[in-house]
């Protein structure tokens, strides 16, 4: 088993994801689930974004956006022994 390091980051990449039509915040999720570690702390947000074009000749139509982003989300960890 890893142990993270005292006054070290952890950093976690994510994405949002589509399930069923519907956008799924996977990075609010994981913040949501991290909040109550107390030695952990959310220190930046990074939102990486690729310049792709849809290079799909279809012309199928689609009823949503395609998700071009990640997030890297940095935490600090900080343990109070």
């Amino acid at each position: 088993m890893k142990i993270l390091s005292n006054n070290g980051f952890l950093v976690i990449q994510t994405k949002d994801v589509r399930i069923n039509g519907y956008v799924e915040p996977l990075a609010k999720r994981i913040v949501d689930l991290l909040s109550n570690e107390e030695f952990l702390h959310l220190k930046e947000i990074i939102i990486l974004s690729t310049n792709k074009q849809n290079k799909n000749n279809s012309k199928e139509i689609t009823d949503y956006l395609e998700i071009v982003h990640q997030y890297l989300l940095v935490y600090e960890v900080n343990k109070k022994c």
